[in-house]
């Protein structure tokens, strides 16, 4: 298993709760009940619940190539749980899994821009239910601006994804949403 990780691992880079970290930084650290996932780019993605990663650069960079066409800080996922449990879901943008997110863990705050394009970008939403229980599970997409603090608040929000406490099995629904090109 090792030795079939070593040239994915080569490939792309390392990012843990989408923050991109070196590989020899984490030297010696454990992460448990983490999921890890590999985007089109050979990089590796772990999204690790509970644990919070702090560096210089606490966003994951662009790839090599012209500046992003999308201005970062602007459309945002915000996860809304009310005393759910049972929920996983996962956010594909334009084709390429950006976040997946589960009722009971704490707010997700993710600044999508990165994924997104001017024009119409296709947001779909795959969730999975079981045993669900306790209040509703919210995932919205949309605009919105941080303020120093780091709290984020949206306007009305493109898409509004929502699961009760009597949702089982999986559900999936698609949207539509377009961006404006970046004036000069």
């Amino acid at each position: 298993m090792l030795l079939w990780l070593l040239p994915v691992a080569a490939a792309g880079s390392l990012y843990i709760n989408d923050t991109q970290v070196r590989p020899d930084s984490v030297a010696g650290v454990t992460l448990e009940r983490v999921t890890v996932s590999f985007d089109a780019q050979g990089n590796i993605l772990i999204d690790a619940p509970g644990y919070k990663i702090q560096l210089a650069s606490p966003t994951r960079p662009a790839a090599a190539g012209p500046a992003p066409l999308v201005p970062p800080a602007t459309y945002w996922l915000v996860t809304e749980d009310n005393g759910s449990s049972g929920h996983t879901v996962e956010c594909w943008i334009n084709g390429t899994l950006a976040v997946t997110v589960r009722s009971g863990e704490p707010q997700k705050i993710l600044d999508v821009g990165r994924w997104l394009e001017p024009g119409n970008n296709e947001i779909e939403m795959r969730s999975s239910s079981s045993d669900a229980s306790g209040g509703s599970y919210y995932v919205y997409v949309g605009t919105g601006k941080a303020d120093a603090g780091g709290t984020v608040v949206m306007d009305a929000p493109t898409v509004q994804f929502g699961l009760g406490s009597t949702r089982e099995g999986t559900y999936e629904r698609e949207y539509t949403l377009s961006v404006a090109p970046p004036s000069d």
